[in-house]
């Protein structure tokens, strides 16, 4: 399973193609076939996730959810409407549609902030990120989270 991690800001142009940052590109495992799956996240940013390994979340999806639950189909149907396969063209890049740039408060010819989260991509809006972050501090998540478990025996 790929293990993304760093930070990339890429530019998209004005066919809404952004490079995924080749640090990035480089963790795909080759079962991925250089294809990935974008779907909306939470706090209004997108999930990248290499093909194969979005093929295990739907499985967890599968497994997990029950379509009898009225909140389980809910979820269900905002996270795949706007779920997108693309793969990446000669250059690295991909295409964000329309509908998930909209939900993610990115435009064209303005950057991508590139995050990566061990086993997918967040893609944020960089005013969406400082808004995100002025909420709670990440080193008071950080501390927050230390006194939750002992992440010391983590790191």
């Amino acid at each position: 399973m790929p293990r993304f991690k760093g930070q990339d800001e890429c530019k998209i142009d004005d066919k809404g193609r952004v490079a995924v940052p080749s640090k990035m590109r480089s963790v795909f495992n080759p079962e991925a076939h250089n294809t990935v799956v974008l779907v909306p996240g939470p706090d209004s940013h997108i999930r990248l996730y290499p093909a194969d390994t979005w093929e295990e979340v739907e499985a967890g999806l599968v497994e997990k959810m029950n379509t009898s639950n009225p909140k389980h189909r809910r979820t269900l149907r905002s996270i795949l409407r706007f779920a997108d396969e693309q793969t990446l063209d000669s250059q690295g890049r991909i295409r964000i549609s329309n509908d998930l740039m909209n939900y993610a408060g990115l435009s064209t010819s303005s950057p991508a902030l590139f995050i990566g989260v061990l086993n997918y991509v967040e893609i944020w809006s960089p005013d969406h990120m400082t808004e995100e972050e002025a909420v709670e501090s990440p080193a008071d998540l950080y501390n927050e989270v230390a006194a939750d478990f002992d992440m010391g025996s983590l790191f």
